[in-house]
């Protein structure tokens, strides 16, 4: 099939009935019908959150981390990707299509996963005391500045002359924050066609970022070796794949 659309897009067209760029759209619909909600799922339960923050706990040293949040863009004739990721650079929920112009803080503020967990519904785990600890602390996500802090959202301290324990939180806030931010590099140089201008309407190029970000995800549960060779991940059972067979993007309109 490849070959064919690549030595003679006429004869591809006329074997499938369909433009390309129509094959396309339909595939990434195809793509995100079958595996979106198996993949990129949002924690709903506490238990499933518990595993991200002994993640970030793990890994980066940072405790009661719910996933780090971030938004993306170019500046110019852009849609924001807003994503929440583990510390896996896993995407655990991403909004796509509002405008360059919007600030993080505008989208977040309206956003259903906000409203989700202002209305407690999304089965965020109790406060419990930080290790070596008796004091109960809210589990929180972590982000940059642009955000409002609540009692579960953490960002770094912002005022001059910081204390050596305040510079010290920013910069382990800062480092397990770096997961979404690499989160989106890993996104846009797997699928290069997220660097450069998309010639589509808006719409489907919030349909190809949703699609890119799912494949992501897959990549992320299935791991590479030293080859480029495709092992199963540890975290694809949990994922229950096994049956899977039956960033800011500039566009154009």
């Amino acid at each position: 099939m490849e070959e064919l659309q690549l030595e003679d897009p006429e004869a591809f067209m006329n074997f499938l009935r369909l433009d390309m760029a129509t094959f396309h759209e339909l595939l990434a619909r195809a793509i995100l019908d079958v595996m979106e909600a198996k993949v990129m799922k949002t924690p709903i339960e506490p238990q499933d959150w518990l595993q991200v923050a002994e993640q970030f706990q793990g890994r980066l040293q940072f405790p009661h981390v719910l996933g780090a949040l971030d938004g993306n863009y170019k500046g110019f004739c852009s849609i924001v990707v807003m994503g929440l990721v583990d510390a896996d650079y896993k995407f655990l929920w991403i909004q796509v299509g509002d405008v360059g112009s919007s600030s993080d803080s505008q989208i977040w503020n309206h956003c259903a996963l906000h409203q989700s967990i202002q209305q407690g519904i999304l089965g965020i785990p109790d406060a419990e005391p930080l290790p070596f600890d008796d004091v109960d602390i809210p589990y929180y996500i972590i982000a940059d500045y642009a955000f409002a802090i609540k009692s579960w959202l953490m960002k770094p301290f912002s005022r001059q002359g910081l204390a050596h324990d305040e510079l010290v939180f920013n910069y382990r806030l800062s480092r397990a924050r770096c997961m979404v931010e690499n989160a989106f590099w890993l996104l846009a140089n797997r699928f290069r066609c997220l660097l450069s201008t998309l010639q589509v309407k808006v719409a489907t190029a919030s349909l190809i970022v949703r699609t890119c970000v799912v494949l992501h995800d897959v990549m992320i549960l299935d791991k590479e070796d030293v080859n480029h060779n495709l092992v199963p991940g540890a975290r694809r059972d949990t994922a229950k794949l096994e049956d899977m067979n039956h960033t800011g993007v500039t566009v154009t309109q």
